[in-house]
């Protein structure tokens, strides 16, 4: 039924369900799950993703080093896709760091300004470059579909 939920089953001798499983939990998110010997308690861990973008140089011969990675954008949050604008200035990003899953841009610069796209359709950023907009130096006003101020 979705979310990571504990259930309680009931099995018959053969091993089989005597019946149907009982949810226990709504939201709870567990990823692993202990029971107490008295069956009295549990004990679990959250499941929680959170994923950024690194960026790192691509050595002309011999293999990449992960020590030189750099982080691009810091945080709790969760980034599914990416993608650089054509000119190499901006990136732009899925996150759902304001609680929803949101596009964003920043400058690659490292700057720590970061811009929230409005009136979105879609969170997924296209691989494909040709679908970002052309970038200016100055937001638009909020609510046109542009680039706003976060």
């Amino acid at each position: 039924e979705g979310g990571r939920d504990l259930y309680q089953l009931e099995l018959g001798r053969s091993g089989r369900p005597a019946s149907d499983a009982v949810r226990l939990s709504t939201g709870l998110n567990a990823a692993t799950v202990s029971v107490a010997a008295s069956g009295s308690r549990i004990a679990y861990a959250a499941f929680s993703r959170v994923s950024n973008v690194w960026s790192m140089p691509i050595p002309r011969s011999g293999n990449a080093s992960m020590s030189r990675a750099q982080p691009v954008t810091t945080g709790s949050q969760e980034i599914e896709a990416f993608a650089p604008s054509p000119d190499g200035r901006w990136l732009v990003f899925d996150s759902n760091r304001g609680g929803a899953q949101q596009i964003y841009r920043m400058a690659t610069s490292g700057g720590l300004t970061v811009f929230r796209l409005l009136n979105t359709s879609s969170v997924l950023v296209p691989s494909d470059s040709t679908w970002l907009p052309t970038f200016s130096d100055s937001c638009r006003s909020p609510g046109s579909g542009s680039w706003a101020d976060t």
